[in-house]
């Protein structure tokens, strides 16, 4: 995560639960390290920042802009390192996301299960007619996706579990061909760049006893495979 949030453009896509704490983590991070000017449209506002190495405005829905519409597209005029949007219906204003991607890198939240429905969620925002070439474009810009889940510590507590995908050319190709499938098998086979399925981080804490295994099968499709994968 370190690594893709410094990127000076491209788009950051966080789903799953949890992911307010994680995108504030990010911003953080963001604001400890580097001089960036970090732009926020959210509704609500859960999290205040403080400027530290970067200069943030954080900008409330209704209040400091009329719509998140109109917020995207006041970004794509104004001097921005890092725009983070919190919204959940983006179909009004998913080309200019897009578009300001291109500029600056963009931390977008969803509220997708998975990795692959996410990248199917931001598509089904595309109107149909520019589908393809909008698939394209997210294939060029896409830098990562990061989702979690929350799930049971041993001894008690919440744990995030990360599954997250890294975008190479094997994955461009996938998303710009429609062939978003692919996507669960092509993060197995990337791991050593990177990428993790949730499988594998559920395997990994169950190993370390963080997570009992029965609480962890109650997140994977496949129990036998998985519980196969905790004994290799």
């Amino acid at each position: 995560v370190e690594k893709v949030v410094v990127a000076e453009r491209g788009l950051v896509i966080v789903s799953g639960v949890g992911k307010t704490t994680t995108v504030a983590a990010i911003v953080e991070y963001i604001n400890k390290i580097s001089n960036k000017v970090i732009i926020t449209l959210e509704d609500p506002i859960e999290y205040v920042f403080v400027n530290q190495k970067s200069l943030i405005e954080q900008r409330q829905i209704n209040d400091d802009t009329p719509s998140f519409s109109q917020g995207v597209k006041d970004l794509l005029d104004v001097d921005v390192d890092v725009a983070v949007i919190r919204g959940k219906d983006y179909s009004e204003y998913i080309n200019d996301i897009l578009e300001l991607s291109e500029k600056c890198l963009v931390i977008l939240e969803l509220p997708s299960h998975n990795i692959k429905d996410a990248i199917d969620d931001f598509i089904s925002f595309i109107p149909e007619d520019l589908k393809q070439e909008k698939r394209k474009l997210l294939a060029n810009n896409l830098i990562a996706i990061l989702n979690q889940i929350l799930v049971s510590r041993q001894g008690g507590g919440l744990l995030p579990v990360a599954e997250i995908l890294l975008n190479n050319s094997a994955v461009a190709t996938a998303i710009s061909e429609d062939r978003i499938s692919r996507i669960p098998d092509l993060i197995v086979m990337s791991g050593h760049e990177g990428m993790i399925s949730l499988e594998r981080s559920l395997a990994e804490l169950v190993k370390s006893g963080e997570v009992l295994i029965d609480e962890a099968v109650k997140y994977v499709d496949d129990k036998n495979e998985f519980r196969e994968m905790i004994l290799k």
